[in-house]
């Protein structure tokens, strides 16, 4: 053989040497890529601002990845060249893991009481053992390396591309810019200080309510006979800001738009009247909105310093509940998380309410940079809200040996409170507190009632009907309308008032223009409310159907007059996928 024969064919050769080993190597990585990879990237991209952008929560599962694809490598290195048969039946185990557990997954997701059903599930995995059985006795191992590695390469171009279209997009632009009126000609309006804590319910504030408490709330009026809307925070907020309760014909998507982007919001006519909108919100605004300027957090401080191992442990019980088995959920997720989780509660990282600690402290410090007049501020603050991070004083505790933080309930409520203070006081060092507008409120409750004998808060969890839907349905509510000033301590109204007062409320003491006619009732004083007065409050209910795959979700209305709790009738029945 001449040289340039051995050349030729040593250039043939090598390339397809390269290609072979790549594909086996995108074929060990394929498995890894679906376990570890592909069920992290999207729910990881949709919680990113709840776990304050720190991608080390990640970091779990791309360890376990990198181990998976160790075992992956020698697995296929042995079975391609020394085609040794005993290690053909682990090798296609190995293959089919993830594409048997990404199918399972996604079944888990959508349809979780049937999947975790042990016929279900046996059968399932029935079905793997018996498919790398199969293959064992018939399957080719180089076809197999040469399909995974499309298979991985496929996933890869897919994860991309949800990188690309999910990652961070630049605040929406203002919307009805045009109509904004100049600062010669726009009417002067108070400013409006909008503050949503959230799950902070009535019975925490009086928990937290002292004689040197309501001296330094004076000015502002309590009412604690004030019930909300919806005991989740996805239907109470567009309830605030629409003012109403969704139709039945309108879909839960376009009621939370048009609460931030139409007539029927409050910001529609505050923005008409010349006001600019500011907001710090938890990651639910649409992306078109009214509000025009955001609030800021820093984020190195939570990622860095105060929550990374609390974070982790949310992150890897999020996962866990949403692919797993529950019988190996509960091996690997927090014990709190996953119960919360199967009550339909929000689990939140401790990094998503030192967030909102961190925006209100910056607001708080560039708050005197800002104007005076004419400026809407609303801030969803997420805070009594669990994990408990939050020491009484309202400040945040140092680390815990275990590189974790945590307080209490009783003591995020004190806490809680302190906060709220320092953000009067500083609209009264200001100067500003007079002439404002101030309105704050929760969403819902927090499921808690007062222990009679010692004032403890106590779950409700395990009461009657009637007690959880008391217990969801209390939501604080304080008011500093513009020219009160704080000459007396903290009134009290035992008024019968609604969260769907808030709206009117707003743009009647901001002396705001509106055509809308709100349900809900101005609270401008004494009086404003008549006695004897109906409100609602909507549960839900999950309602079981003939068709597995299938659940029927009830809107139940409670009506509420005099302090008193009756069940309406069932109002809508919505058949969805069992989540």
């Amino acid at each position: 053989m001449t040289n340039r024969e051995h050349d030729g064919n040593a250039t043939v050769t090598l390339p397809k040497r390269f290609l072979a080993g790549a594909a086996l190597a995108f074929a060990a990585a394929a498995t890894p890529l679906l376990l570890f990879v592909s069920t992290t990237n999207g729910l990881y991209l949709k919680n990113a601002e709840d776990f304050g952008r720190d991608v080390y929560v990640l970091r779990q599962f791309w360890v376990a990845a990198a181990w998976a694809l160790a075992i992956g490598l020698v697995l296929n290195l042995l079975t391609r060249y020394l085609r040794f048969r005993p290690l053909a039946l682990p090798f296609w185990a190995y293959m089919l893991l993830g594409p048997f557990f990404l199918i399972y997954a996604f079944l888990h997701v959508h349809f979780r009481e049937i999947m975790d059903t042990p016929a279900v599930l046996g059968g399932f995995l029935s079905a793997y053992v018996l498919s790398a059985i199969v293959l064992t006795c018939k399957g080719n191992v180089a076809v197999a390396q040469k399909v995974f590695a499309r298979v991985f390469i496929f996933f890869v171009i897919v994860e991309s591309i949800t990188v690309v279209a999910r990652r961070d997009v630049a605040p929406p632009s203002n919307v009805q810019e045009n109509e904004i009126l100049s600062e010669r000609n726009r009417e002067r309006h108070p400013n409006i200080y909008h503050i949503l804590f959230d799950m902070f319910q009535t019975e925490m504030f009086e928990y937290a309510r002292t004689p040197k408490l309501e001296e330094e709330l004076a000015g502002l009026t309590y009412y604690p006979s004030n019930v909300g809307t919806y005991p989740n925070t996805a239907m109470a907020v567009p309830s605030v800001f629409q003012g109403d309760f969704r139709a039945p014909d309108t879909s839960g998507d376009q009621y939370h738009s048009e609460a931030f982007n139409s007539p029927k919001s409050l910001l529609h006519w505050l923005v008409k009247a010349g006001y600019e909108t500011h907001a710090f919100m938890p990651g639910y605004a649409p992306s078109q909105t009214l509000l025009q300027h955001t609030i800021g957090a820093q984020q190195g401080y939570i990622a860095a310093e105060t929550s990374r191992a609390s974070n982790i442990r949310t992150f890897r019980s999020l996962w866990a509940f949403a692919y797993l088995p529950n019988a190996v959920a509960v091996k690997c997720a927090d014990s709190d998380d996953l119960d919360a989780l199967k009550r339909g509660t929000s689990v939140l990282p401790p990094s998503s309410i030192v967030r909102s600690y961190n925006a209100l402290q910056q607001w708080i410090r560039q708050e005197a940079d800002m104007s005076d007049h004419n400026r809407y501020t609303f801030m969803h603050l997420m805070m009594p809200h669990h994990p408990y991070v939050i020491a009484e004083d309202g400040s945040l505790p140092m680390l815990g040996e275990n590189g974790a933080i945590s307080t209490s309930v009783e003591e995020q409520v004190l806490g809680t409170t302190r906060l709220m203070v320092g953000l009067i006081e500083k609209l009264k060092e200001l100067g500003r507190f007079e002439d404002s507008l101030i309105v704050i409120h929760a969403d819902h409750g927090g499921g808690y009632y007062r222990e009679p004998e010692t004032g403890e808060l106590k779950s409700a969890q395990r009461g009657g009907e009637i007690d959880q839907v008391k217990a969801r349905s209390r939501s604080l509510l304080l008011i500093k309308l513009p020219g009160q000033k704080a000459d007396q301590p903290l009134r009290v109204s035992f008024a019968e008032t609604s969260l769907i007062d808030i709206a009117p409320t707003i743009l009647r003491a901001a002396g705001v223009h509106f055509e809308r006619k709100y349900p809900g009732i101005p609270l401008m004083g004494p009086g404003s409310v008549p006695p004897n007065r109906e409100r609602q409050f909507h549960m839900f209910r999950p309602e079981p159907t003939a068709d597995p795959f299938y659940r029927t979700y009830v809107t139940i209305p409670w009506i509420i007059r005099n302090g008193e709790y009756t069940k309406g009738s069932d109002m809508e029945r919505r058949a969805a996928a069992s989540p």
